[in-house]
């Protein structure tokens, strides 16, 4: 004999987990049969059950995971109470430009660098490096911190078989009260010089940052970094410029950060998806190369007033969350 205490009125039985095909959808003004449980409404209309306990967990969880790993453009805001679930969306902060360092290690083997102030934990650096001997290759990117250096772009030979150049960068880095050095080996010294940049910004995303890569080469006046096309709406585009002998920054939307050496460094923040480059101008018949990275914006996560009935989950979003129409699904036994 079954002992499994069954309640004589279907509707006051507790939400259970029903097997995906017995689900089915109820279109818009429909009443739900009794027996249909587990209903959950995309807008802010009433439905006519109530959602379990554990469905309120599931969607934290969900939405948690999203915006670890989606891309950002709005944070997401999930208001709980008793009987159903709404989402809205805030504005997610721009990214910001905190400092910047530079130095030319002249005929070396290594590189150190250090930035002139203290780095705050889950910022994001990035490092472009060039130098004038395309037979040495770099065998590490490090700091004092511990932080991990990602090649985005590079190798880039350049200016015929005499220059190279690369960019790492460095996500949800650990920062703290002394400042971040970073130090660069390679397999063997440079001929005369061995340039380097390093950039720290705030507001990006901390999982899986770098979005599009491109970089250009050539001779002449006319610099470019090729195009690629954003996959989101809020990110950071950072540009590096190189010439043979004194290359000029773009000028507005671009913020020029460094023209150290006669090179620059440029950024900008962009709220809409598109297809975007970096262009510069350089002497006549000079050779160059230029990078280009996009970093997808995002405020680290961030999550307050988990309860039930009522309550307010805030997660710091890496999407943009959109409002449903008025449809339910019924998931039936």
């Amino acid at each position: 004999m079954r002992h499994d205490h069954h309640l004589a009125d279907q509707s006051e039985r507790p939400n259970r987990v029903c097997p995906g095909r017995w689900a089915r959808r109820i279109r818009s003004g429909e009443s739900l049969p009794e027996h249909a449980e587990n209903v959950v409404w995309r807008s802010g209309r009433k439905p006519t059950a109530k959602i379990s306990r554990a469905q309120k967990l599931l969607a934290i969880f969900v939405v948690f995971l999203s915006a670890a790993f989606a891309s950002p453009a709005s944070a997401t805001l999930l208001t709980f109470d008793s009987k159903y679930v709404v989402t809205s969306s805030i504005p997610v902060t721009a990214t910001s430009y905190v400092q910047e360092a530079e130095t030319d290690a002249g005929a070396a083997s290594s590189a150190r660098l250090t930035f002139y102030s203290a780095s705050t934990s889950g910022n994001l650096i990035v490092v472009s490096f060039n130098y004038d001997n395309q037979a040495s290759t770099v065998t590490s990117v490090t700091d004092n911190k511990g932080n991990t250096y990602t090649l985005a772009i590079g190798p880039t030979n350049w200016d015929g078989t005499t220059e190279r150049a690369y960019t790492y960068y460095a996500s949800n880095i650990t920062g703290g009260a002394d400042e971040i050095t970073i130090a660069i080996s390679l397999s063997a010294a440079t001929t005369s010089y061995f340039e380097v940049w390093a950039l720290e910004y705030s507001g990006v995303t901390t999982v899986s940052p770098l979005d599009q890569t491109s970089s250009g080469t050539g001779t002449g006046t006319a610099m470019n970094s090729g195009s690629k096309t954003t996959t989101f709406a809020n990110e950071l585009l950072y540009g590096w410029g190189l010439s043979s002998s004194t290359s000029t920054a773009p000028g507005s939307p671009w913020n020029t950060r460094s023209t150290f050496n006669g090179n620059f460094v440029v950024d900008r923040n962009v709220t809409a998806a598109g297809s975007y480059n970096v262009t510069g101008t350089a002497g006549t018949g000079n050779s160059w190369t230029v990078h280009m990275l996009t970093f997808k914006a995002g405020p680290t996560q961030a999550i307050t007033g988990v309860g039930f009935a009522p309550s307010v989950v805030l997660l710091a979003s890496n999407q943009t969350t959109t409002q449903g129409s008025d449809t339910a699904v019924a998931e039936t036994r």
